[in-house]
């Protein structure tokens, strides 16, 4: 099979077409981070996608971790994984540091009140924030010059084009370039050409979600001292949680299908009704939970 870039980079929109082609979704602030937005629970759940880092030898790690797995929108996925696959072909990821973030949902440079980032979108991706932060000069950068060729010419805008205080060295999104900003003679040369696409491999079972350190699957009620919740763990390997019906705490557990996948989703309900992506490390209705990022392993314990 071959990807075929050059259709991809004619559908690319540019920054402004950007939010109508890959989808408008509301949102809410963030409580817990200045600048960082929760989506509408819905429209995350039907434009995003987890794509499995493993496959691509030398991908840089995160937080002094390897990178596992990552949630990008599902239309910029498949120029992802062939870009990554040609930056294997050319030996270049092991010349990266560190991954630093692909779906953050904020504001442009965390404040509020300025435009959502691409990376709301889940349409962007950083390498090596440490030396090539926001405002560092073309001349200080310090990413691989070669993964950043291969990056623009497989269509990506690189953000170390742009100058003064919004030089961002760290940050490539999939969309046309800016006006205004240099575009190299390779961007967008892998149009020209048709890239045969490697084979992904299969991943073997990894994810569990544990209940007092003892793995559990299907759908049940666990009861804290104030609060009964009931937990839906999908033969995904996603997991749901929500304030249990009085229907539910009165019937039985559900033992339900053994866990085949390894999707790394957790999603919480709040007493509004909404639905929020979980990450970290959080105290949940009388449940401590614990989400490994490198794993996607859950462990929920009485707090």
């Amino acid at each position: 099979m071959t990807f075929n870039f050059a259709a991809a980079i004619a559908q690319r929109p540019s920054d402004t077409e950007l939010p109508f082609a890959l989808g408008r979704f509301s949102y809410r602030d963030n409580p817990e981070q200045r600048g960082a937005v929760i989506p509408d629970p819905a429209w995350a759940s039907t434009h995003l996608v987890e794509v499995d880092l493993t496959q691509f030898a030398g991908f840089p790690p995160t937080g002094g971790k390897p990178a596992k797995h990552l949630w990008m929108h599902k239309q910029v996925a498949p120029v992802f994984i062939a870009t990554m696959q040609e930056a294997v072909r050319r030996g270049l990821l092991s010349k990266l540091r560190e991954y630093n973030g692909c779906y953050v949902p904020r504001h442009m440079g965390w404040t509020p009140g300025r435009p959502l980032s691409v990376h709301s979108w889940g349409a962007a991706i950083d390498f090596d924030a440490n030396t090539n932060g926001y405002g560092v000069p073309l001349a200080r950068m310090q990413i691989d010059q070669g993964l950043v060729r291969c990056m623009e010419e497989c269509g990506w805008t690189w953000g170390g084009r742009w100058t003064g205080p919004y030089a961002d060295g760290m940050h490539f999104q999939w969309s046309d370039p800016l006006p205004g900003t240099a575009v190299q003679p390779w961007q967008d040369a892998m149009a020209r050409t048709a890239v045969p696409l490697k084979p992904v491999p299969v991943q073997p079972l990894r994810r569990q979600v544990k209940l007092s350190g003892k793995v559990v699957t299907g759908r049940f009620v666990v009861q804290s001292k104030t609060f009964a919740t009931t937990i839906a763990v999908q033969a995904d390997g996603s997991v749901w949680m929500r304030p249990a019906t009085l229907a539910e705490q009165q019937g039985t557990v559900a033992p339900g299908s053994p866990v085949t996948g390894n999707s790394g989703r957790v999603t919480l309900q709040d007493q509004a009704g909404d639905w929020t992506p979980f990450a970290g490390r959080a105290v949940y209705r009388g449940l401590l939970l614990n989400l490994d990022a490198q794993t996607a392993d859950l462990s929920i314990t009485p707090a």
